[in-house]
């Protein structure tokens, strides 16, 4: 597997490793990430490595994004208040940076995050009841349909 720095820290929580779960806690802290990295690479399939990396990929932008919208959540809105002009220029930054991560996650994830409004919808329960009276054993009389 390549080597992403940022990713591959990522790969141990999202990744569950039999080879890594067998060993127990001592030996598993004196694996350096690489080592941990390559016992991963060697378990996985090409396909499930692909797919891997598309995920872990997302998961870092959607993580990046949250924290960008946090903080711009934080700082507020700069024109009503006493920013320089610095300061505004760092917050337009900030946002471009957000919607760049928020660019880059996969569109089945963003899909869901888009903020909707509510939605409205008429139920229609449809059902049917009938009532008899028992006439003899093998004969019934319909009282009501609905």
């Amino acid at each position: 597997m390549v080597e992403v720095p940022v990713l591959s820290g990522y790969l141990e929580a999202y990744v569950k490793c039999k080879k890594l779960e067998k060993m127990d806690p001592e030996a598993l802290l004196g694996l350096s990430a690489q080592e941990k990295v390559n016992m991963i690479d060697n378990v996985l399939t090409m396909n499930e490595k692909r797919v891997l990396v598309v995920w872990l990929y997302s998961l870092f932008n959607l993580n990046m994004y949250s924290l960008l919208v946090d903080i711009l959540s934080k700082i507020g809105d700069p024109e009503t208040k006493d920013c320089t002009d610095e300061e505004k220029d760092m917050i337009e930054d900030l946002k471009s940076y957000a919607l760049k991560f928020n660019g880059n996650i996969i569109p089945s994830i963003r899909e869901s995050l888009r903020q909707r409004g509510i939605t409205v919808s008429k139920n229609i329960y449809c059902g049917f009841d009938t009532e008899y009276k028992n006439i003899e054993m093998s004969e019934n009389e319909i009282l009501s349909a609905q």
